[in-house]
């Protein structure tokens, strides 16, 4: 239910609360904190953003949607939901790297999974890029999934 942003070092998986419950005393249980979160990142060839300027299509920002994404984390014991859900960041400005596209986090298992992303690259309001559904990206818990994509005109 949260609003996801993308290509943000100031918000990620655990910058939305959905309930708080407030807990009197001690209440005898352990508390297992763990960050099953996996990082994907949508990089280009330098060369090709050199090329789109030529075209006045240097991309400003971008927005990704990710399917497969398990719904809920535990904060108890760590575990997550067996349903999935589609995660729809908003259009985002671009960090500035030179060849970065997008960079988001999602809730993740232990070991790898599949989910599907879709990257849209914008120029301003326009979108000039489309990207996906691109199936089968693996994903595993503390890790960096980078796709290179070619952005050519």
């Amino acid at each position: 239910p949260a609003t996801a942003v993308a290509n943000s070092d100031y918000y990620d998986l655990f910058g939305y609360v959905d309930t708080v419950n407030e807990f009197k005393g001690f209440n005898g249980k352990n508390v297992t904190l763990t960050r099953k979160v996996a990082q994907m990142n949508f990089t280009t060839a330098p060369e090709d953003l050199t090329a789109a300027a030529t075209v006045d299509k240097t991309p400003t920002h971008s927005a990704v949607t990710i399917g497969g994404v398990p719904a809920q984390l535990s904060m108890l014991d760590g575990t997550l939901s067996d349903n999935t859900v589609n995660v729809a960041f908003e259009k985002a400005p671009l960090t500035g790297e030179t060849n970065q596209l997008a960079s988001v986090f999602f809730l993740c298992e232990e070991g790898v999974m599949d989910v599907t992303a879709t990257l849209y690259i914008y120029k301003d309001a326009d979108l000039v890029k489309e990207y996906g559904p691109i199936s089968a990206l693996p994903s595993q818990m503390n890790y960096r999934t980078n796709v290179k994509v070619e952005y050519k005109f």
